[in-house]
């Protein structure tokens, strides 16, 4: 693990373009002398290995021609479900530690917190890659009943493993995504439901 990043990040995942080797970086803290804790370490090191099993997936012209919210949006659901995972099945939460990476998860993830941007995503914020586009179809919550600002989220019963063999096979911008998922739909959700939560990130597509 590196100690500071010379940006704002405290992860990094490159590709590996021009015949070298991809290679992810986890770091302490950021330029601003952010340091962060046990929980959010763990958190971005799932996060960057989402990048890189994504970049295994697919090929690199794919991986370069994807947009970036659906690269950020794949890296942030492999966070989620995996610290969801930690935190829910293999620990126990009265345990300092554990219990502290419980409410990560749950601060973050589903109550939401404005500096995660995830289920807080809104247009107004920046960084709008950040958002829970595979999240919202994973999850049962739905972020819009505790703020009207924040995404309308109808849509749970999707699984990683079918999200992942459509961006794997070349859904790399949203309106080939939207296309692909609704052509498959879970118990209780109509292509309509699919086509009313992508429309909400339309003013930010990238085609």
């Amino acid at each position: 693990m590196h100690e500071f990043s010379d940006g704002g990040y405290t992860g990094y995942f490159d590709d590996g373009r021009n015949g070298t080797l991809p290679d992810i970086r986890i770091y302490r803290g950021n330029i601003s002398q952010y340091i962060e804790t046990t929980c959010e370490i763990l958190g971005t090191s799932f996060h960057e290995l989402g990048h890189a099993g994504y970049w295994f997936n697919t090929t690199e012209s794919k991986y370069e021609n994807t947009d970036l919210m659906i690269h950020e949006a794949w890296a942030f659901l492999n966070e989620y479900l995996l610290l969801k995972e930690e935190a829910e099945y293999l620990t126990n939460c009265s345990n300092l530690f554990w219990g502290k990476l419980c409410d990560f998860v749950n601060n973050v993830y589903e109550i939401g917190i404005e500096g995660a941007q995830l289920q807080t995503w809104t247009n107004q914020v920046s960084y709008h890659e950040n958002a829970p586009l595979f999240i919202d179809l994973v999850d049962d919550y739905n972020q819009h009943t505790s703020n009207s600002t924040y995404l309308y989220d109808s849509i749970t019963g999707y699984d990683v493993v079918f999200l992942g063999s459509i961006i794997k096979n070349n859904q790399n911008n949203f309106t080939s995504l939207r296309d692909a998922i609704k052509n498959t739909l879970p118990n209780g959700i109509t292509e309509q439901d699919i086509i009313d939560y992508f429309e909400q990130y339309r003013n930010y597509w990238v085609e």
